[in-house]
Order: structure tokens, then sequence, then C-alpha cells
């Protein structure tokens, strides 16, 4: 069984929990559209299934939104809430990210410490998905650790690449006394606070200066997020010139085996849109891919010294500093679990184009260039010899996902 969940939103709820009471506080529910596109975009882990499996997603999809792609197997979708799934018993569960609901799915199971999905009932896919559905699960608390944007700035920290007048706040005195430091110099005095569990965007604030402290609905957000999560993480708001990733799988031993870079494609306040592969070499300087890579595998040792195994990726970005230097940050974000760059790169391996034959997922090079992984409302434009593969139709609110692939 695969499972598809925001598991941010879990693991929020347990420091929420941490910072506050001491009992843990329920996840906040999801808004309608974004419980729409967190179960469509998880119909694309249909990536990493194999004939038989069953992919838990958290909202209904009706049929006519999932087209057929050729490579990719069709699965059983499950919906509802997951504590009420009654998965086969001794199925093994390969989830988007380890929480304590997913390791109370286990325990149904029979099977809490079991990590392989492949029986004999099923053929084993080769290559790095196949060690991806082998990979022991790791514990929810060491992830919410690790997964911890604090975590983060702690490596950071350790490797010498934190921005300029990062650090934490536990209050908006706090923050207020670290502005005046002039914590927010790097960006010409934008600056960001993120709750240390969040993604896609939200439980963040972007300001300019100490001012805007004063505005009265700054303020109140400011003091929500800290109510909830009792510290943020505040760095410079600096402009950016691209964004890039990588994926890496870490093993039980503590070996990581690197998947390679992407180019991340975000919106004007840094949410994520789609994705590029294959071009961030093209993209990347020489000295820049080096670095990211370094740092992918520092961070690699780092998790496997904090007790974590599984797949993980990292978020890069380069920028421009207050008098226009140009600079590479190789760690804006640790992913302690599955990323969009993970599913991107098993599509581009499995999914069968048009004049293109199957493209094994056994790490040989595909017969066309890999491509692109853009989520929307509307198609991407493509342009002479690409082809456009439909994951996930767009429908209402609910936006869609394609797969480009160029003619290589």
């Amino acid at each position: 069984m695969i499972a598809n969940l925001d598991c941010e939103e879990e693991l929020a709820a347990g420091a929420a929990g941490s910072a506050g009471s001491g009992t843990r506080a329920r996840p906040r529910t999801l808004s309608a559209a974004a419980r729409a596109a967190t179960a469509g975009f998880g119909t694309l882990l249909r990536a990493l299934a194999v004939p038989g499996d069953r992919l838990w997603i958290p909202g209904p999809v009706a049929a006519d939104r999932l087209p057929e792609v050729p490579g990719l197997p069709s699965v059983e979708l499950l919906t509802g809430r997951l504590e009420t799934v009654r998965p086969t018993p001794g199925a093994a569960v390969l989830a988007w990210g380890e929480t304590p609901s997913v390791e109370a799915l286990r325990h149904r199971t029979g099977r809490p410490d079991e990590a392989p999905l492949e029986s004999g009932a099923t053929p084993e896919l080769p290559g790095w998905i196949g060690a991806l559905r082998r990979l022991p699960p790791a514990d929810p608390a060491v992830v919410a650790r690790v997964h911890d944007r604090r975590y983060c700035l702690e490596v950071q920290r350790t490797l010498g690449c934190a921005l300029p007048g990062a650090g934490t706040v536990q209050s908006v005195e706090g923050l207020d006394r670290h502005l005046r430091t002039g914590a927010a110099a790097a960006g010409s005095g934008l600056w960001v606070a993120k709750a240390p569990l969040s993604a896609a965007g939200r439980h963040r604030v972007i300001g300019e200066g100490r001012a805007e402290l004063d505005q009265e609905s700054v303020r109140r957000r400011l003091e929500q997020l800290l109510e909830r999560f009792g510290s943020l993480v505040v760095e410079p708001w600096v402009p950016r010139g691209a964004d890039f990733g990588c994926t890496a799988l870490l093993d039980g031993s503590g070996a990581v085996r690197a998947l390679g870079c992407h180019r991340l494609e975000v919106d004007r306040r840094g949410a994520f849109v789609g994705l590029v592969l294959g071009e961030a070499g093209e993209v990347l300087a020489v000295g820049e891919r080096e670095q990211l890579e370094r740092t992918l595998r520092a961070v690699g040792r780092a998790l496997a010294d904090a007790g974590y195994a599984g797949p993980f990726g990292i978020d890069a970005f380069r920028w421009r500093d207050h008098r226009g230097v140009g600079r590479f940050h190789p760690l804006s974000e640790i992913n302690a679990r599955m990323t969009f760059g993970l599913v991107a790169r098993a599509l581009a391996e499995r999914v069968r184009t048009p004049g293109a034959g199957a493209v094994e997922a056994s790490g040989g090079p595909p017969r066309r260039s890999p491509g692109a992984l853009r989520l929307g409302r509307t198609p991407p434009v493509v342009s002479g010899g690409e082809v456009l593969v439909p994951l996930v139709h767009p429908a209402g609110r609910a936006p869609g996902a394609w797969l480009r692939c160029g003619s290589g």
C-alpha cells in the first residue's frame, strides 16, 4: 500500500503540542481547495507502484481526471480518514513521509517494522525505485526532528552555509530585537518568518523592516504562528535568480545514493509549481553543482547520525545580496521524506511517450531528455519536438499535472 499525506501538517501538530499544552494537537484540516490539490497530486505516486498496489489519498479524485498513462500501472485508490483504512493483512506500506498515523497503519498490517513492498506475487522494480520500496521505515520521532527547519539551521551553521542573519525567535519582541541587529540587511530589509514545519508556502510571514511589526495584521499572524509552534525561523528574504534541488536515498547503513539535481520552478512568493529534470547541469555552474552535491552528502551523513534512513532531498538557490553580488545558497531546506523531485524522476523513467520505447527504472539513460513536471490549472506550452503527457487533468479549483518530455 502507498500512502500520500500532508505529513508536514501532522508533524506540525505534534510540534504544536510540544510547544503548547504538552498534549498532541490534531493536524489542521486542509481547505477544500488544498485537499483537492493534495489528492490529485497524490495520484502521481503511481510512478512508484506495481500492479496490485493500493494508493491512499486524502480526498476523492474523479476517474475522468486520471488519464491512462503508458508505462504506469493502474492502482486502486482509497480515500477517507487514514486511521479507518483497513489495509490488507501482511501488506507493506510506502509513505510520502513517516508520521505516527503511518506507523499506526503499519501496525494494523501486522508488519510495523518491515519495509519491502515487493512480494512473490508482484514483480520487483529494478534500480533506485526498487531500492526505495525496500528501505526500512524511519522512526516518526526522528523524522519530526530532522524535518524541522530548526534542525536545518543547525546543519547550515555546522556546514557554514546559513544565510546571513538567519536565526530563531520565540516572540514578536524577539523578532524586533533580531531585526535591530541588521538580520534582514542581506535582503535589503525584507525578511521571512517561517514555521518550523510547513510546506507549499504555508505558515509564514514576509515583511519589510521593523515597522512592519506595528501593523496589526502582521503582528496577529506572527502571534498565531508563535502560539502554535513556539518559535519561528527567520531569514532575510533575498532576491533569487534560480532554485534547485537534489534527491537521494539513505539506507540503514548510512550510505547515500544520490539520484541527481533538478531546477525548481516557483512563483514570486517561493511556492512550488514544477521542476525541470536534466537542465540543472546546464543552469548550474560547475562550482555550484559540486557544492550542491557535496552538501547533499553532508546532509545525508547528518541525517544518518540522527538515526534517519529513507528518501530525502535538499533545496538550494542562487541569489544576489544588497550590493548586487551573486551568491549560491546550497541548503535552504531539508526534506526527510519523498519529494516531487523524486516522483518526477520516477515518472520520467517509467512513462512511455510516442516515438520512444519504455524507459526502464534501472538508472540507464532515457531515450528522450527527461523533461519537466508542471503543476497548475493550464497545461504548459511545449516547443517543437516536445511531448506533453497529461498525468492529472485539472477540474474546477483542483490543479492538474503534466510531464513534458523533450526530443533529446
